[in-house]
């Protein structure tokens, strides 16, 4: 019996996840959705056929670690499919200060490290493939809706502040300028046991 399962730190994130099911008649037997942090995985071995990630790991403190429980929860044969957004590997770490703040980081990981990681936990690599046109094209239409097609409705009744709104478009500009320079990438990984 196929089972398919959702976790999350953030509950707003899980209960969306329970929302969507919910909208789409999928059965609770059939879809469970679960907080889960990447410090305790609390899932027995060999639990799961797939594995995936969505933006997530670039948040995790002990990427090692936690490719080392991807590959302890994985099944044999099971796949592991990873997209994130990571930074290039010979990157000067000054340069992304600011993002590493915003995001409360001190690295974002990389394809490399990635890929040492899962490899030296045994899986092996099916796809490992990085862009920087992902963010930049990303990042930059966000900055455009920010900016011009919806800057009247964030900033009306019901929106945020001129200086909140202000500091997201900050950020934004940087995350397009570290796309440009390719310090900042989206990966996409595939590995297998």
């Amino acid at each position: 019996m196929s089972i398919f399962f959702a976790a999350n730190i953030a509950e707003e994130e899980n209960n969306y996840n329970r929302e969507k099911a919910l909208e789409k008649n999928i059965p609770n037997d059939k879809f469970v959705v679960q907080y889960a942090s990447f410090d305790d995985l609390r899932y027995t071995d060999q639990s799961f056929d797939v594995i995936f990630s969505n933006e997530a790991i670039l948040h995790s403190r002990d990427k090692p670690k936690l490719m080392a429980e991807i590959a302890r929860m994985l099944t044999k044969d099971g796949i592991c499919v990873i997209s994130d957004i990571i930074e290039a590997p010979d990157v000067d770490k000054s340069k992304l200060t600011e993002v590493y703040n915003r995001l409360d980081l001190t690295s974002m990981g990389n394809h490399v490290q990635y890929d040492k990681a899962l490899t030296g936990e045994g899986l092996t690599k099916v796809l490992n493939e990085v862009s920087s046109d992902p963010i930049i094209k990303h990042y930059g239409m966000v900055l455009y809706s920010a900016t011009e097609i919806k800057r009247e409705e964030l900033l009306g009744p019901n929106g945020v502040s001129p200086q909140f709104l202000d500091k997201q478009i900050e950020g934004l500009h940087k995350w397009v300028e570290c796309g440009m320079e390719g310090i900042v990438q989206q990966g996409w990984f595939i590995y297998k046991k």
